[in-house]
C-alpha cells in the first residue's frame, strides 16, 4: 500500500542486492545451531524440479557486489546520517513482521537481517506480530517454507490465493477475476 515501498521492492536488482548482504552462514550458526544448507526458496536437491542456479542464486554473502546493485539501481545517494535514499529522496525503513507461528529464531534472524541491511544503509525493524493483514499493509513477513514437500502437498505459497501471506489481493483477482469493493 505504500507506493514508495512499492517502487523500491518491485525492482529485481534492490531484491538481489538485499540477498548478498545477508550472511547466511553467520545466521545458520548464531540463530539454527545446525549444519544447514543455505538455499532460497526452491527445489531441494532430492526433488525432481531441482536447478541448482535456482536453489543458490544470490546466496554468496557480498557486501561490495550488493552495494553495486544499489548503486546501480539508482540508490546511490545517501542523506547525512548515512541512510540510503530512494531516488524521490525518501529513506528506505521498512519492517519485517514475524508473526507468533514462526518467531523465536525466525525473529533473532530477521534481527539479524536488520543488522546485514544497516551496513547498506536501509533501516529495518523486526517486529513481532500475533497476526498479519491481508490489506497489504505488512511490508515484509516471514514465513517458514521450503521448496520440496510444499511444492506437492500445497501449493498455496506458489500460486496466489487469499490465503497466502504474500499477494492477498492478487488472489483474490486470481480466484474471482476482480479485485471486488
Amino acid at each position: 500500500s505504500d507506493p514508495i515501498l512499492k517502487s523500491v521492492f518491485t525492482n529485481k536488482s534492490f531484491r538481489i542486492a538485499l540477498s548478498y548482504a545477508i550472511n547466511r552462514t553467520a545466521i545458520v550458526e548464531s540463530v539454527f545451531g545446525e549444519d544447514l544448507q543455505p538455499n532460497q526458496i526452491a527445489p531441494r536437491e532430492e526433488a525432481p524440479y531441482y536447478r541448482e542456479g535456482m536453489a543458490t542464486q544470490y546466496t554468496d554473502f557480498n557486501l561490495t557486489l550488493a552495494n553495486e546493485l544499489l548503486n546501480a539501481s539508482g540508490y546511490d545517494t545517501f542523506d547525512p546520517q548515512g541512510y540510503r535514499l530512494t531516488p524521490s529522496g525518501h529513506r528506505i525503513n521498512f519492517t519485517i513482521s514475524v508473526t507468533e507461528s514462526v518467531s523465536g529464531n525466525y525473529y533473532r534472524a530477521s534481527e539479524m537481517l536488520s543488522e546485514y541491511w544497516l551496513d547498506l544503509g536501509i533501516i529495518v525493524n523486526a517486529e513481532a506480530v500475533s497476526s498479519v493483514s491481508k490489506t497489504n499493509d505488512d511490508a515484509t513477513v516471514v514465513a517458514s517454507r521450503e521448496g520440496y514437500f510444499a511444492l506437492y502437498l500445497d501449493g498455496g505459497d506458489f500460486i496466489p490465493s487469499t490465503n497466502t501471506l504474500w499477494g492477498y489481493q492478487w488472489g483474490k483477482w486470481y480466484q474471482n477475476n476482480s479485485l471486488g469493493e
